[in-house]
């Protein structure tokens, strides 16, 4: 064998050697990491994921079953004689894949009213850039399919200034109609990740769990860079603090929307709080005008900001945040999870005796 076939040779042995080590990874990764199901179109439902297994691991940890509706747990049958259905609508918050499935607050709800008692059986319609325009739009379609006796809604902050009224960038969004509103299902949605909006074709290629991991951190990195917050104590959550604009017509449309289409209704606002700075740490504007608009129209309304406060004082440990993200900050950890639970089960309790 010649000289040059023999480099050549070790040449093809190093790329064959990446390769192997880039499959083997990817493998690792999709198992560890992330591993998405992939995205379907549902002509009533937008973009839902397809069934099967989901893996988050970029910021906390869980494995997930999708099940055919797009939608984090088992299969949904029909409801039995006796059965009660209390229904969970919210965004990733609710969705939770950064934890455990029975660490979410839905499920825990769920074990809290069986142990009273209660043949209970909850529903987790949570998902990703959900919205209030998912909520209304879908009221009919809930009533139909999944007919709950309860139904909690979570809302938050950016619900009313970023979420609404985006076109393409959602599954459903609200728009302005002679002197109302109306929400609708966006047929322009592809995805809610700015590349794929303005690449689409990059689809696919996002799919590869490395490749997504890489495009994680990048996104992370530059989103991060120039921020130096500076540590802060929780202070008192009396006093309201400017949010960024909302349009209270709308917030107060919105109100009105979900009382007539859900009887037995929840809402839950979740805060964005950072432990890290004092960013959160007060009642803002938004979360100011769902607890009285909630008040005025008979919705049971709650929020965990003094949970949230009072136990990070109390343990010193963030309801937010993970060790392999950003503690104090980001989506609900168990602690989070956990101290939602506890406020929610009471309410949902009254509701279903109602």
């Amino acid at each position: 064998m010649s000289a040059k076939q023999r480099r050549l040779r070790s040449v093809g042995a190093a790329v064959l050697g990446v390769v192997l080590a880039l499959v083997v990874w990817n493998v690792v990764a999709g198992l560890t990491l992330w591993r998405t199901t992939g995205y379907v179109s549902d002509p009533e439902l937008g973009r839902i994921r397809k069934s099967g297994l989901y893996v988050h691991g970029i910021e906390g940890f869980s494995w997930s079953h999708i099940n055919s509706l797009g939608m984090r747990g088992e299969e949904i049958g029909s409801k039995q004689p006796g059965e009660t259905r209390v229904l969970f609508l919210g965004d990733s918050f609710t969705e939770a894949f950064q934890v455990p499935g029975d660490d979410t607050f839905v499920e825990i709800v769920g074990d809290e009213l069986g142990s009273d008692g209660y043949q209970v059986h909850v529903i987790n319609a949570g998902r990703s850039g959900a919205s209030p325009a998912d909520y209304i739009a879908l009221a009919p379609w809930f009533a139909e399919r999944i007919a709950p006796d309860v139904t909690v809604i979570q809302l938050s902050d950016q619900d009313f200034t970023d979420d609404l009224t985006g076109q393409g960038e959602r599954n459903f969004r609200i728009e302005k109609t002679g002197g109302g509103f109306s929400a609708v299902l966006d047929p322009e949605f592809r995805s809610a990740t700015p590349l794929v909006q303005r690449y689409p074709g990059l689809s696919p290629l996002l799919q590869i769990p490395l490749v997504r991991l890489a495009g994680e951190n990048l996104s992370r990195t530059l989103s991060e860079r120039g921020e130096a917050p500076e540590a802060g104590e929780p202070t008192s959550s009396s006093a309201v603090t400017v949010s960024p604009t909302y349009d209270a017509e709308l917030l107060a449309w919105v109100l009105d929307e979900l009382a007539n289409r859900y009887q037995h209704l929840v809402i839950l606002y979740v805060p964005d709080i950072s432990f890290s700075d004092d960013r959160g740490l007060r009642t803002s504007e938004v979360e100011a005008a769902l607890e009285s608009g909630a008040r005025e129209r008979g919705i049971a309304f709650a929020s965990p900001r003094d949970d949230f406060v009072a136990s990070f004082e109390r343990d010193h440990r963030a309801p937010t945040g993970f060790a392999n993200s950003r503690p104090g900050t980001g989506h609900l950890n168990v602690v989070g999870h956990a101290l939602i639970a506890r406020r929610l089960v009471p309410l949902i309790e009254a509701e279903v005796v109602r």
